[in-house]
């Protein structure tokens, strides 16, 4: 869990820094490695799973919305295999 939050510290210091774009990149490659291997994040660990959706929202409601990439944020969604559909729809009417 150490390193989770060492990596939510630095997104968010990206970010608030001013560096949308990056803190998007860095997100992006984060969240694809976890999408890559969705079983063994979710299985093992369902505390680490709750900070995937933390990280999957701020990434969305915050980093995506900032750079008014609506496109992405639908296709994120889209493709998630991780957030389920009933929070998916949630996170659609926000839009």
């Amino acid at each position: 869990m150490k390193a989770n939050c060492d990596f939510i510290y630095r997104i968010l210091m990206i970010f608030r820094s001013g560096a949308i774009v990056y803190s998007r990149d860095i997100m992006e490659q984060y969240l694809n490695q976890l999408n890559q291997n969705p079983h063994m994040y979710t299985k093992l660990n369902p505390e680490t799973y709750v900070s995937y959706e933390k990280l999957a929202e701020f990434y969305l409601l915050h980093i995506l919305s900032a750079l008014k990439d609506w496109n992405a944020a639908q296709e994120y969604l889209n493709f998630n295999n991780l957030i389920p559909p009933a929070r998916k729809r949630v996170r659609r009417v926000f839009r």
